[in-house]
């Protein structure tokens, strides 16, 4: 008897221990945490234009690089990075996205966009 009821505490206490370790909070860019969820990574990955087996590969291997607390912006950073293996062109996305981020607001992006505008790439 004593020992069925040892291996039942031991079997509650692991399922407690994988429920803590799943348990990651990501900080988003505002401040505020949110639970990490793993479906958000996949749909990043297939906006980007990967293909669900390789948006799950890039989602497991985001999962396995967690910590709590964790920027969004870091999350963002590794999809990149783990999604370069699979479509080298990811990395001008990202150069792109960082470079509008750094202008100032209105002038540069309305000069931006005047000059994409004016050339016929629009």
């Amino acid at each position: 008897m004593h020992a069925i009821v040892f291996v039942l505490v031991l079997y509650l206490l692991y399922w407690i221990m994988v429920c803590l370790s799943m348990s990651i909070y990501v900080t988003k860019a505002d401040g505020s945490r949110q639970m990490f969820d793993k479906e958000k990574v996949i749909k990043t990955c297939l906006r980007m234009g990967a293909n669900r087996k390789i948006a799950e590969e890039v989602a497991q291997s985001v999962e396995g690089s967690l910590y709590d607390g964790i920027s969004t912006e870091k999350i963002l950073s590794m999809i990149f990075r783990f999604l370069e293996n699979h479509k080298p062109a990811i990395r001008h996305l990202l150069d792109l996205r960082k470079g509008l981020s750094l202008m100032n607001s209105k002038p540069e992006f309305e000069r931006f966009f005047t000059t994409i505008v004016e050339r016929g790439r629009i």
